[in-house]
């Protein structure tokens, strides 16, 4: 007599994970066709998969979408594809400005996470290095001599807009000083 147990089919040992996804009766035992006609116990997994990165095995919820692979899953869960993105944007920028993971650890320090410029608390996230553009024109990476700190985004930005120019900015302050009620 025919088996109509899915778990029939089923060659796992017992460390290997568990079956993904849900049972289909109609092709995991020949002729059966509903879970009814089974005497055996139905077995139900959760979606899951396992993190290329971390190894570790996690449910499908802890992936995101991604269309090309066959199951609709990215290879790496969501905390460490963060993790990686994370790395390699820091990666990029010590690259872009010619510094080493000492040196900008030293700046991070020198800083104690207040902005230099306008002295607000500022996360990892925010902070950005300046340097002086006139030191490498027409460059995509620094020198590395040109950079002269850490500052937060908005105040890296605000220089930028006054083209690095001191006296441009004591004139706006000046206006604003003057105008102000």
């Amino acid at each position: 007599m025919k088996s109509c147990s899915p778990l029939a089919d089923m060659h796992r040992t017992a460390s290997s994970p568990p079956a993904r996804g849900r049972i289909n009766w109609k092709t995991s035992a020949a002729g059966c066709q509903s879970p009814a006609e089974s005497h055996a116990p139905v077995m139900k997994t959760l979606p899951s998969s396992t993190c290329t990165w971390c190894g570790e095995w996690k449910p499908e919820s802890e992936f995101g979408g991604r269309a090309i692979n066959p199951d609709g899953l990215e290879r790496q869960c969501k905390v460490c594809l963060k993790d990686r993105s994370r790395r390699a944007r820091m990666r990029s920028r010590l690259k872009r400005y010619n510094l080493t993971a000492e040196r900008w650890a030293q700046m991070v320090e020198d800083c104690h996470g207040q902005c230099p410029a306008c002295h607000r608390t500022m996360s990892e996230k925010d902070m950005a290095i300046d340097h002086d553009h006139s030191c490498c024109p027409g460059r995509n990476i620094s020198c590395g001599q040109c950079v002269r700190g850490i500052i937060c985004h908005r105040c890296n930005l605000r220089i930028g807009y006054f083209l690095d120019d001191p006296e441009m900015m004591r004139e706006v302050a000046a206006y604003l000083d003057r105008t102000k009620r």
